[in-house]
């Protein structure tokens, strides 16, 4: 379990590790295919893009999808670009749906 995994970091390495898990409901076909396409509409734009904690919110005034997204050091691609054409790709391809982006850079993760 996730609390097994936090207490053994605490005594071996003395870390105190927070993890988590972000939901996703595997049997609601409205949320594995936004999953999906997602995932495909991101590796269209380069393979060493990687999206995680994809989340879809479907309460409050507008349906949203949000994000992780890990752009490399080396990308050529803005934060900027990216956003407006995922976006544009999310209305043709899943529906009317605001995306929202947190951009991880791999620089922070070295």
């Amino acid at each position: 379990t996730i609390d097994a995994i936090e207490e053994k970091f605490k005594e071996e390495l003395d870390v105190n590790l927070v993890c988590h898990i972000d939901p996703v409901n595997l049997y609601d076909p409205t949320q594995q295919f936004v999953h999906q396409t997602i995932k495909k509409i991101i590796r269209s734009f380069d393979a060493s893009l990687k999206v995680h904690d994809i989340r879809l919110v479907t309460h409050g005034e507008e349906p949203k999808i949000l994000f992780d997204l890990v752009l490399p050091t080396e990308s050529k691609l803005s934060e900027f670009e990216l956003g407006v054409e995922i976006q544009r790709q999310v209305y043709e391809k899943i529906g009317r749906y605001k995306v929202e982006i947190t951009f991880d850079h791999t620089y922070l993760l070295q």
